[in-house]
């Protein structure tokens, strides 16, 4: 029986976590690649994750056993009606008018609504079934949310490891439909067990010799919310910390959505034990750990960063597991306790993906998050009284405060160097957490927020070593922020810098960076621009206007941009003048490259792909149906260029094989990718303001021939263009990509790193 039990919740955990990355892809290709579809998706699946704990909260309350079983295989019925999961057959776009967000939240629910629900519903209600058993373990059942979290582990990894690099989104939904098949045979049979065994259902009485179980105080429920909250909005913060700051590889959100459900499982194992006051006692010197990387910047290896990050979620979430864990009810609450547990992840969810990008203009969720795990630390000396709690308050925020002022006042007295001051702020911080931190009434409390304060001040401090900050503004896709060091200003978005220009007069309209005219983009603009004719071009991503540089009177550029804030930051003349400088005529879409493109009727002598989320391409503009799109757009002897300049995806031989595979059979000359490397020595970059940078051009064979000929000659052989062969691999397209394909080594160090480090550090 029990094994029964532990194949049925496995399977049901595992088949949820395979529902949202599937359903997320089915509609990115129609709403674009912006980060807001991934975010609204998370937000409606752990929406109906709450929904799905409160049904099996309601069923095992007030309905006998009997009737739990039959409404639940209707539920089940449901669920098997609307696989596989798909698109609707009949299926329209968002309006010029309508919100993306609303149109997606009214779409999800007919493509896997009703199958996530059930899956949902499985862990509390078996777990309750099981409870009642007569089993010898059913007084404590709680081993088998471990169970539940070992398959959301194993459905997490399988996606991105087995089913997205050999199946396509059909082949993955047929697989998930067997899935939903077994794991509804394995929950009938449970319910037959629970039945057939004599199982009292939840309304009936408990005997006279069963003390009754204590009752769930409000305060008790406020607590499960906070333990459950902390870790979620942990995972989410540290994701987007690595996966932004560090190395924008997609497939890094999967470690810590991993660590995350390990320390669930971890903290509810009945083999495993783990006290909270332990691993609170570890969080501290790692929580310090991690501010000295925020004040260290980009000195420390990434691997160490990495570590650091991972350590902190992984002890952070293990401390609020593992007290959740020690405060279960008996099992006549379960239900209800797993219902808080979701009301918590909510929470978090909801903190990081919509209330923080509009309250903080910097990433402060994330040392907000790390104070409320500090202050969550069991501890002998709780502040228990208002009184206590004030004075913890105000020491956590007094004492790091007056720590920076004192190194600022000896620094402007001269006894403080100031290359110092940095060190000598991070060290009086560290010296200011470990003082507030003496064993007296809330000493956890004024931990957390010192450790919160002490993350504020090594962001401005960042922010001060990046340059003079002249704006900065957060969105859904991102936190941009423009900064000026020496006679150039630049536009950066996590660790990567999207845009620079020259102060001085002669070199204001001279493009920068991976847009210089020495560069691979200066050889695909003059051969679009034929002497003597006005050139058409189309650029997606704006990023600071930089490509406007090329206009020439009666050219037309039209640029395709996804995020407001970069139109906004791109039209200020404080900021940027590439725009108001263009000698031709400048367009600027808003809304997806790809999507925009489809409904524009004219033909461009050159497209270029720039579109970026900070070191990554977004997929969904490099798939069969995105290029084929392009090329019907195209002039007959015009090209697609692919700005590709990335430290940890290599994209030339998919896009090779994925351009071959838009080409008619028998075609007499077809469209070929050639690409150029331009790499630079550190003081080349300096001097220059040119960046290394990768980019492809894909045209038709004869024109790809005479491209490569025109700079064959060249006696440096960075300016030469090369043919990529069409490699033995399958294409992207909407409905199948890989980025194992795709991916180089997360931490090699390139010479596109070394030439951004000439330049003005990136704030970290």
């Amino acid at each position: 029986m029990l094994l029964v039990y532990l194949l049925a919740i496995f399977l049901s955990a595992a088949l949820l976590f395979l529902v949202q990355p599937m359903a997320a892809k089915l509609v990115l290709p129609i709403l674009g690649g912006s980060p807001s579809v991934w975010n609204t998706t998370m937000v409606f699946f752990q929406a109906l994750l709450l929904l799905g704990y409160f049904y099996s909260h309601l069923v095992t309350k007030k309905l006998p056993r009997l009737a739990q079983g039959v409404v639940h295989a209707g539920v089940i019925a449901a669920g098997a009606i609307m696989l596989p999961i798909a698109l609707p057959k009949v299926i329209g776009t968002p309006g010029a008018g309508d919100s993306p967000t609303l149109w997606l939240l009214m779409l999800l629910p007919l493509v896997a609504g009703v199958p996530f629900f059930v899956l949902t519903t499985t862990g509390p209600l078996l777990q309750s079934w099981f409870a009642s058993s007569s089993h010898r373990r059913a007084k404590d059942p709680y081993f088998l949310y471990a169970a539940s979290n070992i398959g959301s582990f194993v459905g997490l990894l399988c996606f991105p490891f087995f089913l997205e690099p050999r199946f396509d989104l059909a082949e993955q939904s047929a697989w998930f439909s067997r899935g939903y098949y077994a794991f509804a045979a394995l929950a009938a049979l449970c319910f037959v067990f629970a039945w057939r065994g004599g199982a009292r259902t939840a309304t009936v009485a408990p005997s006279a010799s069963v003390p009754p179980a204590a009752p769930i105080t409000w305060p008790t429920r406020l607590l499960w919310i906070a333990l459950a909250a902390v870790p979620s909005s942990l995972s989410l913060s540290v994701a987007h910390a690595i996966t932004t700051d560090i190395a924008p590889v997609p497939l890094l959100w999967v470690l810590p959505l991993s660590i995350y459900l390990l320390t669930f499982v971890v903290a509810f194992s009945s083999r495993i034990r783990v006290r909270p006051e332990f691993a609170g006692v570890l969080l501290l010197p790692v929580a310090l750990s991690l501010l000295e990387v925020r004040f260290a910047g980009t000195a420390l290896p990434n691997e160490l960063v990495f570590a650091v990050h991972l350590l902190l979620l992984a002890v952070g979430a293990l401390m609020c597991h593992t007290r959740l864990a020690a405060s279960r009810p008996a099992a006549a609450g379960l239900t209800e306790f797993y219902l808080w547990l979701a009301v918590g992840g909510v929470a978090g969810g909801l903190f990081n993906a919509m209330l923080a990008p509009k309250l903080f203009n910097a990433a402060l969720e994330y040392p907000v998050a790390v104070a409320a795990a500090c202050c969550l630390i069991p501890s002998r000396h709780a502040a228990t009284d208002r009184r206590s709690l004030l004075y913890s308050v105000l020491a956590a925020l007094a004492i790091p405060t007056l720590a920076v002022v004192a190194v600022q006042w000896l620094e402007a007295r001269g006894a403080i160097g100031h290359a110092a001051v940095p060190v000598s702020k991070f060290l009086a911080l560290i010296a200011a957490c470990v003082l507030v931190a003496i064993p007296l009434r809330g000493r956890f409390i004024r931990f957390g927020l010192a450790v919160m304060v002490a993350f504020v001040y090594s962001m401005l401090s960042a922010r001060q070593q990046g340059g003079a900050l002249l704006y900065v503004e957060r969105t859904f896709f991102g936190i941009h922020e423009v900064y000026q060091s020496g006679d150039r200003t630049r536009l950066v978005h996590g660790s990567t810098t999207h845009g620079m220009q020259s102060d001085r007069e002669e070199l204001r309209r001279t493009p920068l960076s991976y847009y210089h005219p020495d560069g691979p983009l200066g050889d695909a603009m003059r051969r679009a621009q034929v002497e003597g004719r006005p050139a058409d071009i189309a650029i997606v991503g704006l990023g600071v206007g930089t490509t406007a540089a090329y206009s020439r009177s009666g050219d037309r550029f039209t640029f395709f941009e996804i995020d407001p804030a970069v139109v906004g930051i791109a039209r200020d003349p404080g900021l940027f003048t590439y725009l108001a400088d263009a000698q031709g005529t400048i367009d600027i879409v808003l809304g997806d490259g790809r999507a925009s493109l489809a409904r524009e009727s004219r033909r461009f002598d050159l497209i270029t792909l720039d579109a970026f989320s900070s070191d990554a391409v977004p997929l969904h503009l490099l798939t069969r149906e995105a290029i084929a799109t392009y090329r019907q757009r195209l002039k007959p002897a015009g090209a697609i260029a692919f700005h590709v300049s990335s430290r940890y995806l290599a994209l030339g031989p998919i896009i090779s094989a994925t351009v071959a595979a838009t080409n008619t059979p028998g075609d007499p000359d077809p469209m070929v990718v050639v690409s150029r490397d331009d790499l630079l020595t550190r003081d080349e970059g300096a001097t220059t303001g040119r960046y290394p940078s990768t980019w492809l051009l894909a045209m038709r064979r004869s024109e790809a021939a005479a491209m490569i000929a025109a700079f064959s000659e060249s006696p440096n052989p960075a300016r030469h263009w090369r043919a990529i062969p069409v490699p033995r691999m399958k294409p992207w397209t909407d409905a199948y990509s890989s980025i194992w394909s795709a991916l180089v080594p997360a931490f090699a160090k390139d010479a596109l790193e070394a030439a951004e480090a000439s330049a003005p550090p990136a704030p970290k």
